[in-house]
């Protein structure tokens, strides 16, 4: 895909067991990134897996994903990680089985008719960044509850 679409730059995070070169010049990779967030500030649009970790930061940091849930993820997890984003039209998600060239350089072309700014905003919206504090009142209130 990056040879047919030459006008982005993609930046792969490839993992350390896959090895694959690439060699077009608009292909950066990485096996690993110990500041994911300096790549989310950059980009425009993210395709990804759809762990939850992966998913919250991605909304934190406001970016719109297309979203490819691993397949063979317990009870189909990673699929309804992110089908609520994308019935509120703040994301798109693709079966691996339904993945194609086509089908996603569609839904990049899609992505790049929308707002940015205004799909930034409602996924901020639904960012969770205090959630250890949440976690301790919660704590609080039980062990503290009165009568």
């Amino acid at each position: 895909m990056s040879k047919e679409l030459k006008d982005f730059k993609f930046i792969l995070i490839r993992g350390k067991n896959i090895k694959r070169d690439f060699f077009e010049k608009n292909v950066i990779t990485y096996d690993y990134l110990q500041d994911i967030g300096l790549v989310y500030k950059a980009s425009d649009l993210v395709i990804s897996r759809a762990g939850a970790s992966t998913v919250n930061e991605l909304i934190a940091y406001g970016k719109y994903a297309i979203y490819i849930p691993y397949r063979l993820a317990t009870s189909d997890h990673q699929y309804y990680n992110v089908r609520w984003l994308a019935d509120k039209g703040l994301s798109k998600v693709i079966r691996e089985e339904d993945l194609s060239i086509e089908r996603l350089k569609a839904n990049i072309n899609e992505f790049f008719k929308k707002n940015p700014e205004d799909i930034q905003t409602k996924l901020k919206s639904y960012a969770i960044l205090n959630s250890e504090e949440i976690i301790l009142r919660e704590i609080e209130n039980v062990i503290f509850k009165k009568d």
